[in-house]
C-alpha cells in the first residue's frame, strides 16, 4: 500500500486497485482469526495491517489514526484479536518504536517480505540456519512454525 494508493481521492483506476487490495487484506486477516467489529469495512483490516507492518510514512485509510490510543484508531474497530496476533502486534509496535526513536526507516513488511514469501510457498515451513552469534545453540536450525530441527 503506497502513498498514492492511500490518497484520499485517487484516480478511479487506483481506487479500484486499492479496493481490491483492501478486500484481499480483509480476507487474509479473517483467515488469521481477526474479527472486525460490526460496521467495519475492508479499510479497517488494511489500516490494522498498515499500523502493524506498514511504512509509518504511509497514511492509514479512511481517516484512521496511527495513534493506537486515538478515538479513530483502527484497533477500536476490532471485535476479536487472536492471541497469536497480539504477541506479533506487540513485537511489531516495539520494533517500529525503536526504529523511530533511532531515526531509522524500518518498514517491517519490506524487511520480512522474503522470509514470508518463502514460508507461504512451503507448507513444511522455512528452515533458518542459526549461527554462533545468535541465541540458538550452535548448529541448530529453527523451522518457522514452532519446530526446531537439530
Amino acid at each position: 500500500l503506497t502513498p498514492e494508493l492511500m490518497a484520499p481521492n485517487p484516480p478511479s483506476h487506483l481506487e479500484k486497485q486499492r479496493d481490491k487490495l483492501f478486500q484481499e487484506i480483509q480476507k487474509t486477516a479473517e483467515l488469521m482469526g481477526l474479527e472486525l467489529a460490526e460496521g467495519a469495512d475492508a479499510s479497517t483490516a488494511a489500516a490494522v495491517a498498515l499500523l502493524l507492518f506498514g511504512d509509518p510514512s504511509v497514511p492509514l485509510p479512511a481517516g484512521y489514526s496511527s495513534n493506537e490510543l486515538a478515538s479513530n484508531s483502527p484497533l477500536r474497530s476490532i471485535a476479536n484479536f487472536p492471541q497469536h496476533l497480539v504477541v506479533m502486534g506487540r513485537a511489531t509496535v516495539m520494533i517500529k518504536g525503536i526504529a523511530k526513536k533511532l531515526g531509522l526507516r524500518w518498514p517491517l513488511a519490506e524487511k520480512w517480505k522474503e522470509m514470508t514469501s518463502l514460508a507461504l510457498s512451503n507448507p513444511q515451513g522455512v528452515v533458518v540456519e542459526a549461527n554462533n552469534n545468535n541465541s540458538a545453540k550452535g548448529g541448530e536450525e529453527v523451522l518457522l512454525g514452532g519446530k526446531i530441527k537439530t
